[in-house]
């Protein structure tokens, strides 16, 4: 009888950043990206031969545990190796039984040992729990395959979706933007690969970066302050990520998320005129004397 899986965290496990679970696993995809090499005959419409010209793996996730998300894989990515004891980068597949998820060494496991792995983007809804999506671009690490499928392995010790964070309050050059309903973080990331002779990717890296923030919002008002022109980020954009507290909107605490933007150009490029009106607006980010993307906790405003 076939078996049924689902989603079972993910594990950095490299150098610099050592046995960290990533829970909340909303959605996933293993891209192998294989690449055909198509050669037809003098008199042939279609191919006459066809085998594997290159590949090109990625794996992508996305999840809720934002917070580990961006203290270990943080705006800029991590490289994926091996030292000492390292595994790399697994993405956990949990068999399931008739009442929910098999216990014990029953499991199945994506193992990557080398590349790069950075964020995609920062999605943040007006209802909801904000999520964080990452890619890593796999690249040979001279023995294994790029990635190796295991069978019969335990899921990481700690899953589940232990923090939710939401959408609290944007700002540009302190002027608060009112009744937002959503808003998204691009960090626009470009990776380069290197094919090595047998046309496997044998390194993978970060070309550019192009960061940006996008919001909507329904108060008009604010059109006023900001204007429609585009103007320079002098005192920062600020997007604070409220911490969700159980039975309750969020946390009062000091430990939600503040993003900071220190430089860039901000506009707002759409003006939605139907019957619900809306405008967009619209932060390219330029690197400033810190990164892209300045992130500490915080209370909120």
């Amino acid at each position: 009888m076939a078996t049924v899986y689902g989603v079972g965290g993910v594990l950095i496990d490299t150098t610099t950043v050592e046995g960290i679970t990533i829970a909340g696993i909303q959605d996933g995809t293993l891209d192998k990206g294989i690449q055909a090499m198509l050669v037809r005959g003098d008199t042939d419409l279609g191919p006459q031969w066809v085998s594997e010209d290159a590949q090109r793996p990625t794996l992508n996730f996305r999840s809720t545990d934002v917070a580990t998300m961006l203290t270990n894989i943080g705006v800029k990515g991590i490289a994926i190796d091996t030292g000492s004891g390292d595994t790399g980068l697994t993405a956990y597949l949990a068999k399931k039984d008739r009442t929910g998820y098999a216990t014990g060494s029953v499991h199945k496991n994506l193992v990557i040992a080398a590349g790069v792995l950075y964020p995609v983007d920062l999605v943040i809804p007006g209802q909801g729990p904000v999520t964080m999506s990452a890619e890593c671009q796999a690249s040979h690490d001279g023995s294994n395959n790029i990635v190796v499928l295991n069978s019969n392995v335990a899921l990481p010790a700690t899953l589940g979706a232990a923090q939710a964070w939401k959408r609290n309050y944007i700002s540009v050059n302190g002027t608060e933007v009112p009744w937002v309903v959503d808003a998204r973080i691009g960090f626009g990331h470009q990776s380069d690969v290197v094919y090595g002779d047998a046309n496997l990717p044998e390194w993978a890296s970060i070309e550019q970066s192009e960061p940006f923030l996008q919001f909507s919002c329904r108060d008009m008002d604010v059109l006023a302050t900001l204007g429609l022109d585009a103007v320079n980020v002098t005192s920062n954009v600020l997007v604070y990520l409220a911490k969700a507290a159980p039975g309750a909107r969020f946390s009062a605490s000091a430990d939600s998320k503040k993003l900071t933007i220190e430089a860039g150009m901000f506009h707002f490029r759409t003006l939605n005129l139907g019957r619900q009106t809306m405008a967009v607006g619209y932060a390219q980010i330029r690197k400033s004397t810190n990164d892209f993307i300045q992130i500490a906790d915080s209370a909120l405003p």
